[in-house]
């Protein structure tokens, strides 16, 4: 696909990036037939071995991408065993928010405990991350490298996910559930 034009001139780029599952053989078919960066996506739940398969990096919604930009790196300066060590950390995160149907909900609603944006609102038809799992969510954010705050890291710290739920829903709009 061709990179962004905007009122100035760019380089165009192309790059393609797989959501095909299984993602590791399509990577590796893609990789092998084109002569372009591949990325993997489907929230990076197969990082590693789309990397170690020749994928450029990852392409996807995950709500802590300091942890695909760290992953990466590890893999280009110290390879696959070096990712590995780095992506351990945040791998129950992605696959906690990787949850078929309610994917998009639990996204939001972890960007909303990490402060960077102010409420979890989705668009129908997707639903918002069920009550029942916020506070485990906030739990997932709590042992996950940099995804909070210093202070909620210790002991649950100041905000746990019940508290920040309540707060960060929006209000409900007519002819929204």
């Amino acid at each position: 696909m061709p990179g962004c034009q905007s009122g100035k001139a760019h380089a165009s780029r192309e790059t393609v990036a797989s959501e095909s599952s299984p993602s590791p053989p399509a990577v590796a078919r893609l990789v092998s037939g084109l002569d372009v960066p591949v990325f993997g996506g489907l929230g990076g739940t197969c990082l590693l071995d789309e990397l170690a398969l020749g994928a450029a990096g990852a392409m996807t919604g995950f709500s802590v991408p300091e942890g695909l930009l760290a992953c990466v790196a590890a893999f280009r300066s110290g390879g696959f065993a070096a990712a590995r060590d780095v992506w351990r950390d945040y791998l129950p995160l992605v696959n906690f928010e990787f949850q078929r149907g309610i994917a998009l909900g639990l996204r939001k609603h972890s960007l909303v405990l990490r402060g960077l944006i102010e409420h979890d609102a989705v668009r129908p038809p997707a639903p918002q991350a069920p009550s029942p799992l916020l506070d485990l969510l906030a739990e997932h954010l709590r042992h996950t490298p940099g995804a909070l705050p210093r202070e909620a890291h210790v002991s649950g710290g100041p905000t746990t996910g019940a508290t920040v739920a309540r707060r960060s829903r929006a209000p409900s709009s007519p002819g929204r559930t």
